[in-house]
């Protein structure tokens, strides 16, 4: 009698039979030209050029792997869980140092020697600034590059200012903004030690000085910088200036570029520009049709006096993020764009050159600097005051019922607004003095002398554990000078004075 197959074995066999006719017949249908399958048309060999791949480019600097940081990490998105292993890297592009281009890394500062494009990694985003700054002084202390080929640069990520840093040469940084797409919100850092441009940030709100023309504002700003600089003796080349607008229907919003006049640093602009606007201050008055009253506007439309500068005098601290051409601001849809490039960039340019060519932080090797008895050539940022220091189990409670508090006061100010900010943060603890300590908020800027959040002016608790009491300021005095003052509870003053120090602080602005 013969065997019985069981039911699986069938099965396995009727599989196997199928496989051999895949098989046979995948054979068939990639059999060579020379063997086609009869009734299939015969294929030609390929005889032309390799078929095309477009070269790729990274970053032009060697990559750099910085210390892991194990602190905590910023409280908001992808920051929350952020860790530097596997890192992130900037978007690969297509190779294009050609052709027209050919110039632009010589332009941008780089030397014959130095290949502007290499095979090492992309350049890396740094969630906070000075790890970002670490990474560029590593590359300087390499030895390959020079101050005036690299900056450091910000793609902001989210509401209240999110930013995440990057170090790049101005040729691929200036070839990135290009690519992209109009409306990106990238950033050039002007840093506090390195030599930058005079540059000017002129806004003013349109409902509330509806009398203002803005064409007749710049028209009396040209002539007040120019008068200024003659009665004072500083160089004016007004053809050296360039002017990029973002101005909307609620906002007038112009920067300006004076590429006839450079300073060592950033801090040399803003005392230049505080000897303007106290120029332009004594000249309001004037009956000769010379004066200088369309500078000074409303700042909201409960003002009574126009008292508050046009030109923005906050943009001159350390380490300031300034926003380039082509380029909006996060959740906005006006882009900085060009206006009036005088002999410096024009639109018709390529814009890779007019990104290099409108970047105030950009100042090539070899560039004579501002000369000028007010303004010493040693002048410079005051060493920040202070101590950076980790919050202990007590101050963290403190903290965490000053920022609930704020968030509070914010809510009863202007309505339920949880929806569209994230909650208030500490992004920095400084210890002033024993018992004394700032701490430097971040997602609000909601200010009590004014009753509701400002619009750029950040705002900072003074702690004073010694005396029970904590002081909201705000960083612009000019625009908000004044100071709010609350009691602690009692609970809380028995915060440790012996906090972990980091070292010197770093301002992110």
């Amino acid at each position: 009698m013969p065997a019985r197959v069981g039911p699986c074995v069938g099965r396995r066999a009727v599989a196997h039979g199928l496989a051999l006719l895949c098989v046979a017949a995948m054979a068939l249908l990639h059999c060579s030209p020379a063997q086609s399958t009869p009734g299939m048309p015969r294929q030609a060999p390929w005889s032309g050029p390799p078929p095309y791949e477009p070269q790729r480019y990274r970053s032009a600097l060697p990559h750099y792997e910085p210390r892991r940081y194990e602190g905590p990490r910023p409280p908001y998105g992808e920051a929350r869980n952020y860790v530097p292993e596997p890192a992130e890297r900037m978007e690969d592009r297509p190779l294009a140092f050609e052709g027209p281009l050919a110039a632009l890394p010589g332009e941008a500062g780089l030397r014959q020697d130095q290949a502007p494009v290499g095979e090492q990694e992309g350049a890396r985003l740094h969630w906070r600034l000075s790890e970002a700054v670490v990474d560029r002084q590593h590359r300087l202390d390499s030895g390959e590059w020079d101050p005036a080929q690299i900056g450091l640069f910000a793609k902001e990520v989210g509401e209240g200012g999110q930013r995440q840093f990057f170090v790049d040469t101005f040729a691929k940084f200036s070839m990135d903004v290009a690519a992209q797409p109009r409306g990106s919100h990238l950033y050039e850092v002007i840093l506090e030690d390195q030599p930058c441009w005079l540059y000017f940030d002129l806004e003013f709100y349109k409902d509330a000085n509806p009398q203002l023309n803005s064409d007749a504002v710049m028209a009396q700003f040209r002539e007040a910088l120019a008068s200024f600089c003659a009665k004072e003796g500083f160089a004016y080349d007004e053809s050296r200036m360039v002017f990029l607008e973002s101005s909307t229907d609620k906002k007038f919003s112009m920067h300006v570029i004076g590429k006839w006049i450079a300073f060592r640093n950033n801090f040399q602009a803003g005392q230049f520009v505080e000897m303007f606007l106290e120029y332009a201050r004594g000249s309001q008055e004037l009956g000769d049709g010379s004066g200088t009253n369309l500078l000074f506007v409303r700042g909201d439309l409960d003002d009574i006096e126009a008292t508050v500068s046009v030109v923005d005098a906050s943009v001159y601290s350390r380490n300031r993020c300034f926003r380039v051409l082509r380029q909006s601001k996060f959740g906005k849809i006006a882009t900085l764009e060009l206006q009036d490039g005088g002999g410096v960039v024009s639109e018709s340019d390529l814009p890779h050159f007019q990104v290099l060519r409108t970047l105030a932080s950009f100042v090539p090797d070899g560039t004579p600097f501002c000369e000028h008895f007010k303004i010493p050539a040693d002048a410079r940022h005051a060493p920040q005051a202070g101590v950076v220091v980790d919050a202990d189990s007590n101050m963290q409670m403190l903290l965490n019922w000053l920022m609930v508090k704020w968030d509070s006061m914010r809510s009863e100010a202007e309505g339920n607004i949880y929806s569209r900010y994230l909650p208030t943060q500490v992004s920095k603890l400084i210890e002033l003095d024993d018992g004394k300590y700032m701490a430097q908020l971040s997602n609000n800027r909601f200010c009590l002398q004014r009753e509701r959040s400002h619009k750029s002016n950040g705002v900072f608790f003074i702690i004073d554990l010694t005396k029970g009491i904590f002081y909201q300021k705000c960083f612009d005095h000019e625009d908000c000078a004044g100071f709010s003052k609350f009691q602690i509870p009692g609970e809380f003053l028995l915060a440790s004075h012996g906090l972990q120090r980091q070292g010197p602080g770093m301002g992110q602005l």
